[in-house]
């Protein structure tokens, strides 16, 4: 046993533990007894010393000798010691200001590129592991409206999406049963129609067509549709739009709206050629200009 051991540690002279401290920081309050103070102190120390001396700016050492101040003041204060929240203040000024610097953040983007600093700040706010995981699939299928006389099978696998629809064809107010396989059970899905991918002849155009269709309450009725031009079946057509102006936006089941001076650009320079009177021609295959729908 040393001489040191054998004085009660409220006894031992703040000087000398303060004294300890300045010569090496934790040091005094290893001495006291504190050892894991004592560690804490010298690790909190050694580490911003570091930082400092390997950032290369002297400003800096001015939080490092406030640290050391702090830890001199610690030992002496001991068994109270001093607020360890200053000293805590104190390393994550020097961690997060260097830190800061070194990775060139600038704060006055977050006011300046204010989505930017959103579109960043959002998902940190909302990591995986609280966040539902969300997935997406998508499949597709062709349907005819209206039955030909070999109607083909109205169903399709898209990255192990299987969609069957029964009865494989239809007509206009005719009920459609859609089944998906590979989907999540008890996840929701939504049907939606779209226009046919591909190429496909103009087979009929209609100065003016009554366009009528939907459910009860939620249908529509629209007479006068002009400059119709019939490319899939009788239910997919370019035709003038006079409700809306979402041009280029998915607005209907499947039909290419179009602004009526648009829609009647596409009527005049197409086959077939269409008369006045009586404003409906229709073309045997293989049809008039060819319309080809891509995705993009």
């Amino acid at each position: 046993m040393t001489a040191a051991d054998s004085i009660p540690t409220y006894k031992r002279s703040p000087f000398i533990k303060a004294f300890l401290s300045l010569i090496i920081p934790g040091l005094g309050q290893v001495w006291y007894g504190d050892y894991r103070r004592g560690l804490a102190v010298f690790l909190a120390v050694a580490t911003a010393l570091a930082t400092v001396a390997w950032f290369g700016q002297p400003g800096w050492y001015a939080l490092i000798f406030a640290m050391w101040a702090w830890n001199v003041w610690d030992a002496a204060r001991l068994p109270l010691g001093a607020s360890i929240t200053l000293m805590t203040l104190l390393w994550l000024a020097v961690a997060f200001g260097i830190g800061w610097q070194v990775t060139e953040i600038n704060p006055r983007t977050l006011v300046e590129n204010r989505e930017r600093a959103q579109s960043i700040i959002r998902p940190m706010l909302r990591p995986d592991f609280l966040a539902i995981h969300q997935e997406e699939f998508q499949g597709w299928v062709d349907v005819q409206v209206p039955c030909s006389i070999q109607t083909p099978r109205a169903e399709n696998t898209v990255a192990g999406i299987h969609i069957s629809v029964s009865p494989d064809c239809a007509s206009l107010l005719e009920t459609l049963l859609v089944t998906a396989e590979g989907l999540w059970p008890d996840s929701p899905a939504d049907i939606t129609w779209a226009t046919p991918i591909g190429a496909f002849p103009i087979w009929r155009k209609l100065i003016s067509l009554h366009m009528s269709g939907g459910t009860t309450g939620g249908g529509w009725d629209l007479p006068g549709i002009g400059w119709t031009s019939l490319f899939v079946g009788s239910g997919v057509a370019i035709h003038s739009t006079f409700w809306h102006n979402n041009f280029g936006e998915p607005m209907s089941r499947g039909c290419v709206n179009a602004s009526p001076e648009d829609a009647k650009w596409v009527f005049r320079w197409t086959m077939p050629v269409v008369t006045y009177n009586p404003g409906d021609t229709t073309v045997a295959w293989p049809g008039g200009t060819k319309v080809e729908v891509i995705e993009t």
